[in-house]
């Protein structure tokens, strides 16, 4: 992506179409109304692309979703290292 690799841009747009869809349907579910995107795919040009296009996707099939959720992201350090971060925070849940 870095590069300005246009099949690298093809597979970070499939991941934000697929990201949205998936928000949808769990929002469906939980009925959560903030989420907090971490980990590398999501830092860089790739992220910002990624996010712009699940923001579309949500905003044109998903309207009630994307009014009632909150995308958030991190700075670009912590979106990186933070999947690690928040699975290490987890509690330990006893056999």
């Amino acid at each position: 992506m870095a590069q300005g690799d246009s099949r690298a841009a093809q597979v970070y747009e499939s991941i934000g179409v697929y990201l949205a869809h998936s928000l949808a349907y769990y929002h469906e579910l939980y009925q959560f109304r903030h989420v907090l995107l971490l980990g590398r795919v999501m830092s860089g040009k790739g992220g910002d692309l990624l996010l712009e296009r699940c923001k579309q996707v949500l905003a044109d099939e998903y309207p009630q979703v994307a009014k009632a959720i909150n995308l958030a992201l991190p700075d670009e350090k912590f979106r990186r290292v933070g999947q690690s971060a928040a699975a290490a925070s987890l509690p330990e849940i006893p056999s």
